[in-house]
């Protein structure tokens, strides 16, 4: 219930109840999560003071009121009711939990250790309550589904549980591994002895596509995923979609809309609806900014379903209303956060789920690309004049292991050494390069006076480069119909520009391409207004080759949205082009 509104609705709806079935009996208005309404920009909660204290002449509420919250309430509120505050429970309840879920969990050591394994991390975790007694039971129960007798299948299945259950923290809390570029569990670092491992396997990972891959197959004790992303939540979707088709799986991507007539229920249920249909056919459904919608889900984020018929229901919420809707055992959700915005998710919502960062780096495996980021990103620094962001338009954290990662893809076995691979990578930033930013690094820069022929060279490469629109038009063929079986990546692109966001770019390219529709997008008003855009495009007469410009800020928050609709949509005898205007003080990454 996200407005005072629909808090009102809720008791006119247990007053009519009231007064059409049952009129002496006891009603009672049940508020789950009502902590996140109080955090509402809204203030919903402020209608319930008349609800909690009627005032005279009567001498009790109407209707019994219960509220659960996962934090306090304000002062004004909690006075008007009877405060029940519950623990956290303490390693005798944990043990009694433990005995409950998994049945061959009979010895008594081992009931203690792993409880006390829990508290003691519990209550020293960096980030308070990532983790939480959601991420312990389902650690339980992945022990319940099969517990060795032999100790070495034991430690096995305990560290795979591990991993699965307690992964995700952000890496600048965690110490690195010395066997693996990847972060090892914090969990298993902190107690690996009362969970009864050896040493080593404190420092050992697992490979995130393959804990994507074993939670996706897994029916019985997986919960839906959250992968935290850094620098971009491309190489997440498509760590999905190898781990989806790996298992044969169908997936579905959603981008929540940031434009402002989207933020209404009218646009909710619209999400609400594809997200129910997902569920009914059990796709993976990968979820990127749709916070409008998680106060609806709590239900579906937790599992909590009901069996009808031998089907499984789930209640979808929605204002004062609810629905139920069939859930698919195969039916799997995974939600995108950037890790920048991990801070802004609360405790319980985050508990809901099993958990792994995502980053391009931690997803390398070779020594060849791995060595080749250290050294591009030494080099990179090396030529900073003063910063980074003077010379590379966009320069982020993730920049260095993406560019190595594109490259090395597309090369293949050709570049088999770092240096090799390097030079390759910095061919493709003379793209990127500033003029002056190059000039300075060339000529004033630490890395000109250690390496005395690379500042001609890569001076010759940054100057090769197009200099304006029309001519990177004609370098990379635009200007030519589009030839058969061109996939999606070969017919659009994303250029940053300087250039003022107001320049008539129909007129300066009618020549150059064989057909143009620009759309400004910050002007645009709704997703809908995109979604007819892009149908009126792929329906003109317009010949093959002809280019969608989409034009918007750089730091527009429309711009991930954007991308999504018109890779899926774009059709396949057309191109387009999405162009950010900006300036290097907008385009410089907060966090690089």
């Amino acid at each position: 219930v996200s407005t005072s509104e629909g808090i009102t609705k809720v008791f006119e709806k247990a007053k009519r109840y009231r007064e059409s079935r049952a009129k002496d009996a006891l009603i009672l208005v049940h508020f789950d999560e009502i902590g996140l309404a109080e955090a509402s920009p809204n203030n919903p909660l402020k209608v319930l003071h008349a609800h909690l204290e009627p005032g005279y002449p009567k001498d009790r509420p109407d209707y019994a009121v219960v509220g659960l919250s996962n934090f306090p309430l304000d002062a004004a509120k909690m006075n008007r009711g009877i405060t029940l505050v519950r623990p956290p429970p303490p390693t005798t309840d944990l043990q009694k939990t433990m005995q409950t879920l998994c049945k061959g969990l009979t010895d008594k050591l081992d009931l203690e250790n792993l409880a006390k394994a829990y508290y003691q991390y519990y209550e020293e975790q960096p980030v308070q309550d990532y983790h939480g007694l959601r991420d312990f039971y389902f650690f339980v129960k992945a022990l319940a589904k099969k517990w060795p007798k032999d100790h070495k299948t034991r430690q096995s299945t305990i560290f795979r549980a591990a991993f699965r259950n307690f992964c995700g923290l952000p890496d600048e809390v965690l110490p690195h591994s010395e066997y693996a570029k990847s972060t090892p569990c914090l969990f298993i670092q902190k107690q690996w002895r009362c969970l009864g491992l050896e040493q080593w396997m404190s420092k050992k990972t697992l490979n995130v596509l393959d804990l994507v891959a074993e939670n996706l197959n897994d029916k019985l004790c997986a919960r839906h995923l959250l992968l935290v992303c850094s620098g971009g939540t491309e190489t997440a979707i498509g760590l999905v979609q190898t781990a989806a088709s790996h298992a044969g799986r169908q997936i579905q991507i959603m981008v929540g809309s940031t434009f402002p007539e989207d933020r209404s229920d009218h646009y909710a249920f619209s999400l609400l609806k594809r997200i129910t249909l997902s569920m009914e056919k059990g796709d993976v459904l990968v979820m990127r900014g749709l916070d409008v919608v998680h106060g609806s889900l709590y239900d579906m984020l937790n599992m909590s379903y009901t069996t009808m018929g031998g089907k499984q229901l789930c209640r979808i919420a929605l204002g004062d209303a609810d629905m139920l809707t069939e859930v698919h055992e195969s039916f799997r959700c995974v939600v995108l956060q950037e890790k920048t915005q991990l801070d802004k998710l609360d405790a319980a919502f985050l508990n809901r789920f099993e958990k792994h960062c995502v980053g391009i780096e931690a997803g390398m495996s070779e020594e060849v690309p791995l060595k080749t980021v250290q050294m591009l990103r030494q080099q990179v620094n090396l030529a900073a004049m003063p910063r980074v962001e003077e010379i590379f338009v966009g320069w982020g954290p993730e920049t260095a292991a993406s560019l190595v990662a594109q490259v090395s893809a597309e090369a293949g076995s050709a570049c088999d050494n770092p240096l090799q691979l390097l030079r390759h990578c910095w061919l493709r930033l003379a793209s990127v390069a500033t003029t002056d930013g190059m000039l300075r690094a060339t000529e004033l820069s630490e890395l000109a006076g250690r390496y005395p022929k690379w500042p001609q060279e890569w001076r010759e490469q940054v100057f090769a480069q197009p200099q304006s629109l029309p001519e990177w038009i004609k370098a990379n063929g635009w200007q030519h119909p589009v030839e058969p079986e061109t996939p999606p990546t070969g017919r659009f692109a994303v250029m940053i520009t300087m250039s003022p966001l107001h320049i008539n770019l129909t007129e300066l390219l009618k020549e150059q391409v064989p057909g143009i529709a620009c759309v400004a997008v910050d002007a645009l008003t709704s997703e809908l207004d995109l979604e007819k855009k892009l149908q009126e495009f792929g329906a003109t007469s317009l010949p093959s080759g002809s280019l969608l410009l989409l034009q918007c800020r750089a730091n527009s928050p429309h711009v991930e949205l954007v991308r999504h609709r018109v890779y899926s949509q774009l059709p396949g005898d057309r191109r387009a082009l999405l162009l950010l205007h900006g300036d290097r003080k907008v385009l410089a990454p907060s966090d690089s």
